[in-house]
């Protein structure tokens, strides 16, 4: 807002005494056409990237929380470290993601882990890998590239920017 207000008193201080009462209407909206081209310039750079949503379906008949772990997390604006989400036993949740532009992140891709707590044994966490414009890569090939494989079974469905993984817990 400073910016703009810099501008409209530049504008009215170049013009003459006679002259400023006459264009004050003229300065005015040539200060709005500036506020709306800035508030556009906005806009379009915050929209860069496309926001995606990664629907967890919960296929077990147990009740099942997915939150995102601190570690391993980086390049995201959504979701946050910390979020839960939980699904009831056979249903699906939505979790949506969007990466971050800037602060290093340019050309990276929105990384973060999942980790569920399985009623029967310990889960390794689920890799999820994104890109701005929300395609996923697969969690087994993430898993691979972090040197683990997952112990449950992930079928991934869907096209950019919305995935649907079913998750099953594996026969322990």
């Amino acid at each position: 807002m400073t910016s703009l207000t810099s501008a409209k008193l530049i504008f009215t201080t170049l013009q003459p005494n006679s002259i400023r009462k006459r264009s004050m209407f003229k300065s005015i909206s040539t200060t709005l056409a500036v506020a709306a081209i800035s508030v556009g310039a906005f806009a379009q750079a915050a929209s860069a990237n496309n926001w995606g949503q990664i629907t967890l379906a919960n296929d077990s008949p147990y009740f099942m929380n997915y939150t995102v772990m601190s570690d391993g997390w980086n390049c995201n604006d959504a979701p946050l470290r910390g979020v839960s989400i939980s699904a009831d036993p056979n249903a699906e949740v939505a979790l949506k993601i969007l990466r971050k532009d800037g602060h290093g992140c340019n050309g990276e891709q929105g990384v973060f882990l999942l980790q569920m707590p399985m009623p029967t044994y310990k889960a390794v966490p689920l890799p999820i890998s994104y890109t701005s414009d929300g395609c996923l890569v697969d969690p087994h090939d993430r898993a691979a590239q972090l040197g683990y494989q997952l112990n449950y079974i992930v079928e991934m469905e869907g096209s950019c920017p919305n995935f649907r993984l079913r998750i099953t817990p594996a026969v322990q």
